[in-house]
């Protein structure tokens, strides 16, 4: 399962922020379509906020707070255009390690202070350290979410799920450690000497399998495709082409064409790899598509259409006659039989 809301607390604070920066936040939640104005006292209950929405929020949040996304300077008109100068300069790197690397110094040159980091490698581990200077006992959960978001754009640039061994944070908790365990997945501790995160070294060998065109459509809307990440730590050819397909369907999928290249391989070989595996690349895609079909069917807020829309599909019926080759149901008669009437769906 994945999750394609955040917690509205989190939209709150980017809110706030926009607002004592002496703008109208009621005239920005109208121009970006939200549900509903998370500052509104009718809306005190509400506790999730689209994803996708959340993440167009904070890239209207970095053109009012002077054009800085992930730290890096952008322009008037396009505040991931620092991100994306830092992307361009590390995406033909031959493997993670010449990325990272490579950000480093990017970051040193052209970052804001508190948002540079280092990396260092002992032994099996490599470790990444965060040059956060604050006097706030309690650490900023803007660079908490920041460390979460740079390790999801390492996994997804090398196109591997990056499992975390710790992260130490240098202040106390903010929120409840729930919050924090679902960012890392991993050993936490608190009131430590630096931010820092440490992982497998291994992970440094992987390739770089993302390219200039995926690059720029993950642009559109980053950071969306990070947040909503799936995660898949099997170390298997099929985890690999799950990753790369993401889970934002508004998109074409990757074609076979486009998966060798990112994979570094052949279409033969993959295929071979695939069917040693016990499946196909079609196989693959209609099981993630199914997934996430009945994800959106089993939210209540969401209308049969508006699921086939997030489905990439314009025609209902379309989404219809999809859904149906997946699971052997109408999508109406699946969502009131399995999600909404109680039965199991195994």
């Amino acid at each position: 399962m994945f999750n394609q809301t955040v917690p509205v607390d989190r939209v709150k604070l980017v809110l706030n922020s926009v607002r004592n920066k002496g703008h109208d936040v009621d005239a920005l939640a109208t121009t970006l379509c939200f549900p509903y104005n998370p500052l509104a006292p009718e809306s005190a209950e509400e506790t999730e906020f689209p994803a996708l929405l959340y993440c167009k929020l904070l890239q209207r949040a970095a053109l009012i707070s002077q054009g800085h996304l992930f730290g890096l300077p952008g322009s008037e008109q396009d505040p991931t255009s620092g991100f994306r100068m830092m992307c361009l300069s590390i995406i033909h790197s031959k493997d993670l390690r010449d990325a990272i690397n490579r950000a480093v110094s990017f970051y040193d040159l052209y970052a804001r202070t508190e948002w540079r980091f280092s990396m260092q490698e002992s032994g099996d581990q490599a470790l990444l350290r965060f040059h956060v200077e604050t006097a706030e006992p309690s650490l900023p959960f803007k660079i908490v979410h920041y460390m979460s978001l740079l390790c999801r754009f390492w996994a997804w640039m090398s196109g591997q799920y990056i499992e975390l061994a710790s992260v130490n944070f240098r202040g106390c908790p903010n929120y409840s450690l729930a919050k924090y365990f679902k960012l890392f997945e991993c050993d936490l501790e608190f009131n430590c000497e630096e931010n820092a995160i440490r992982f497998d070294r291994r992970y440094l060998d992987h390739p770089i399998v993302q390219t200039e065109d995926s690059l720029e459509k993950f642009l559109e809307t980053v950071p969306y495709q990070l947040m909503t990440m799936p995660r898949d730590d099997s170390d298997t050819v099929a985890s690999k082409i799950r990753f790369i397909i993401g889970n934002d369907f508004t998109r074409e999928i990757p074609s076979l064409e486009t998966i060798t290249d990112l994979l570094h391989t052949s279409a033969t070989s993959l295929r071979r790899k695939l069917k040693k595996e016990g499946t196909t690349y079609q196989q693959i895609k209609d099981r993630v598509r199914r997934e996430a079909a009945i994800e959106y069917l089993s939210r209540p807020d969401l209308t049969i259409n508006a699921s086939a829309l997030l489905m990439g599909f314009d025609d209902p019926s379309a989404f219809s006659r999809s859904f149906k080759k997946w699971t052997g149901l109408s999508p109406g008669v699946y969502r009131n039989r399995y999600l909404l009437g109680g039965e199991s769906s195994h």
